[in-house]
């Protein structure tokens, strides 16, 4: 079963299980504390599934959509800016633990944004929770460009952080 949590305007961003990916060779690992994260998959996605609102006070959007997948549309970091494009990366967690954990938070830094709230956002966070079976999380991040005031070109950095520290962190490009 996959969960997928996607952030409306300012942060549309994901989480969501699946059955375990193997790590590209040579991948980036990162540990924090008892996890190690692993990078697997960059690129553009779609969304597929039914899409719930959830309130979200530190999004732009004031929102978040939960979905039930998303599919790679195209590897990479280079990403088109335009309204309904969606960017991130798929990462694993591996500890010595099963079902559910807090203390994860899902990071954004994006060029300057005029939020729902009148307010300029340059950065978004959200916690997610990670959920492990058999010691494995698989777990998404994308950031979905849902509304005009989003689609922004420069840099963009998706970040997982752990316990206050970057675990798996991708800078894309948006053109």
């Amino acid at each position: 079963m996959h969960k997928f949590v996607r952030l409306l305007a300012s942060f549309a961003l994901a989480t969501f299980i699946s059955s375990a990916v193997a790590a590209p060779r040579g991948a980036e690992r990162t540990t924090v504390g008892e996890l190690t994260f692993v990078v697997t998959e960059v690129g553009q996605y779609e969304t597929v599934g039914d899409v719930v609102d959830v309130p979200q006070p530190n999004t732009a959007a004031g929102k978040m959509s939960e979905h039930e997948k998303i599919r790679l549309v195209r590897a990479g970091n280079q990403i088109p800016a335009k309204k309904g494009n969606a960017f991130g990366f798929r990462y694993r967690v591996e500890g010595k633990r099963d079902g559910p954990m807090t203390g994860a938070e899902m990071h954004v830094v994006h060029p300057p944004m005029q939020g729902v709230d009148g307010r300029i956002h340059t950065t978004t966070t959200a916690s997610i929770d990670l959920y492990f079976e058999s010691g494995v999380a698989e777990e998404d991040i994308i950031y979905m460009l849902s509304e005009d005031f989003e689609v922004l070109p420069g840099t963009w950095i998706l970040q997982i952080r752990f316990d206050g520290k970057v675990a798996a962190s991708r800078t894309f490009e948006l053109r």
